[in-house]
């Protein structure tokens, strides 16, 4: 079945390129620019060419091209480093100083798709406090970054980067840099510090809207006549922020309460 599907696809767009036409059709492709390529794996002349060489605009399509560079490049044992460092003496299980987080830009890092192949990042780090004797510190988690966080991309549309499309990628890259907004208590999880939530209502279905690196998040519509709530995926305005607060709340930072929930002094 899968077969034949091929087939009578490859042949609907060999037949509208005969016609010179363009061989996919959808809303609005009179005023887009399409291009198809197909060829056999071993080389031969290729059965579609329309508008290959065409210069447009990469698209996600573009990934692969970054994956298999990276593999080629890195291979597939590659491990990003994280580093956390504690700056300053411990006495009676108190660092008095800082931790110090350096990135090299793990995408995995609180990610869930990785959450039940491993110890997560925090889990790891407060063990890891634990046995060097660090209950809480009295400085703060700090970042040391190795290039400047690069973010969303400035050409990307405003409208993707409330969204999970606007993430971006930064040196401390966490929880896939995406939060989600429970509607209607405008809870969110992760806690995202400094995010101010505007609910301005009105018809229609839930929308939400940010700028580009503000904390200003303003969401419109309601819920459905069947709906009680709603969850929501956007993205994080700055994720190495989200990541260094966790930290601090973690280790009792600046005299809050330690991992064993004890008030630090």
């Amino acid at each position: 079945m899968i077969k034949k599907l091929i087939c009578a696809t490859l042949a609907l767009v060999s037949a509208g390129i005969a016609f010179g036409q363009c061989p996919l059709t959808f809303t609005g492709s009179n005023q887009a620019i399409v291009g198809v390529y197909v060829a056999p794996v071993n080389g031969d002349e290729p059965i579609v060419d329309y508008n290959s060489e065409q210069l447009m605009t990469p698209a996600s399509v573009m990934k692969s091209v970054t994956v298999a560079s990276a593999l080629s490049r890195y291979g597939g044992d590659f491990r990003w480093q994280t580093t956390v460092k504690a700056i300053g003496p411990v006495s009676n299980g108190t660092l008095r100083g800082n931790i110090e987080v350096t990135g090299t830009g793990d995408p995995t890092l609180g990610s869930a798709q990785f959450r039940k192949e491993r110890e997560g990042f925090l889990t790891a780090l407060r063990n890891a406090a634990t046995k060097a004797g660090i209950n809480r510190i009295t400085g703060r988690t700090v970042q040391a970054s190795p290039w400047p966080d690069q973010g969303p991309v400035p050409s990307w549309e405003i409208e993707d980067i409330p969204g999970i499309d606007g993430a971006g990628f930064y040196t401390l890259n966490w929880n896939d840099n995406v939060f989600s907004l429970t509607v209607p208590s405008l809870n969110t999880s992760p806690k995202i510090p400094g995010l101010k939530i505007h609910n301005a209502g009105g018809k229609g279905g839930l929308k939400f809207f940010r700028n580009p690196g503000s904390y200003d998040l303003t969401l419109t519509g309601s819920l459905g006549p069947k709906q009680s709530h709603a969850t929501l995926i956007c993205s994080m305005p700055n994720p190495p922020e989200v990541l260094l607060s966790q930290i601090d709340s973690l280790l009792g930072a600046g005299g809050g309460k330690d991992a064993s929930g004890a008030n630090s002094t």
